[in-house]
């Protein structure tokens, strides 16, 4: 997936906005989401929050609604699928605030994600209609492109050196170490399936295959849950269930774990772009290597705080450090 994000380094957050057109699965991720941010404390960087475009009204992009388009509440629904996930976060609609998505939401948000490709065509189609709208379809994404580990480069940036094997299972136990457990062990039988790991060896058999589910779209009713995770294969063996409500809820988790990944990812590269660029800045000369570590920290916070401050004084040591070394051995040159 390309996607470039221009985040602005001294932002210490990240704004999201599920959309959907259900005004029920949006909120859903919302809350797996949350619940992912704050196992991962980042509460106080990522901001998630959901509006819809429900499919059966006439409402338009810009902000109007038709005539006779009403808003209903899915508040029970939605608490009692949180309380089936086990989650400790749930938002609920409120008719007080309207959830509507509109353009003039665009600004607000790093990143809108729609739930399913109907949302996103909506999204896009009304980005391509509306003047001074250029440039937007970039933060415009499909929550599903997030189930893939190959997401913008972020998690994969080449190094010959490595064996790819060894280290697509160590990146695959650092993502799974991202997820709650009490949503783990929802996404555990499915998640080979889900990131395009499945297992190659000869003797897999239709009891362990899972691969008929395609979650191409999130969408969920308070129905679904009654489905059995479990069910009887062809040979009698006991496997995950491969559709419906199940899967869709281990794909649903293990996108918002990899959105979740992305950001903050996002975050640390650019960031660390950021404060590399005030060392080039303040210390390039020969002169500059006179500087102790503590002086040349005092000296970077000063000029920068917004962005120093967001590595603790050890990180910031160590870079200067790093910066200090490879100046001197270029200046001796």
């Amino acid at each position: 997936m390309s996607l470039n994000i221009n985040y602005i380094a001294s932002r210490f957050h990240f704004q999201i906005l599920f959309v959907d057109n259900d005004n029920f699965s949006s909120h859903i991720a919302e809350c797996i989401i949350q619940n992912i941010i704050e196992y991962n404390d980042a509460l106080c960087t990522l901001f998630p929050e959901s509006a819809t475009i429900q499919s059966n009204t006439q409402l338009t992009l810009d902000g109007r609604e038709a005539d006779g388009a009403s808003q209903y509440s899915r508040t029970s629904d939605i608490t009692k699928l949180c309380s089936t996930l086990g989650l400790s976060y749930c938002t609920t609609t409120d008719e007080s605030i309207s959830p509507y998505f509109d353009l003039t939401l665009l600004d607000k948000y790093d990143l809108i994600i729609s739930m399913n490709e109907d949302v996103q065509s909506k999204i896009v189609r009304s980005l391509s209609n509306t003047e001074g709208m250029n440039g937007y379809e970039q933060k415009c994404r499909l929550l599903t492109e997030f189930i893939s580990m190959d997401f913008c480069g972020v998690n994969n940036e080449a190094d010959g050196g490595v064996d790819k094997e060894s280290s697509s299972d160590t990146e695959s136990t650092a993502f799974m170490n991202l997820i709650p457990s009490e949503l783990l062990d929802r996404v555990e039988p499915y998640y080979d399936q889900l990131t395009n790991k499945k297992n190659e060896s000869p003797s897999n058999t239709d009891d362990t295959d899972t691969s008929t589910q395609s979650p191409t779209t999130f969408q969920l009713t308070d129905f679904d849950m009654n489905e059995p995770r479990m069910i009887l294969s062809n040979n009698g063996a006991m496997i995950p269930n491969p559709t419906g409500f199940h899967p869709t809820i281990s794909s649903l988790i293990v996108a918002c774990t990899g959105l979740t990944k992305f950001c903050l990812d996002t975050m640390d590269r650019q960031f660390d772009v950021a404060f590399q660029n005030m060392l080039n800045l303040h210390f390039k000369k020969q002169s500059d290597l006179e500087y102790t570590l503590e002086e040349a920290d005092a000296q970077l916070r000063r000029g920068g705080q917004g962005v120093s401050g967001y590595f603790s004084p050890e990180q910031r040591m160590e870079r200067i450090e790093r910066h200090m070394t490879k100046l001197r051995l270029t200046l001796d040159e």
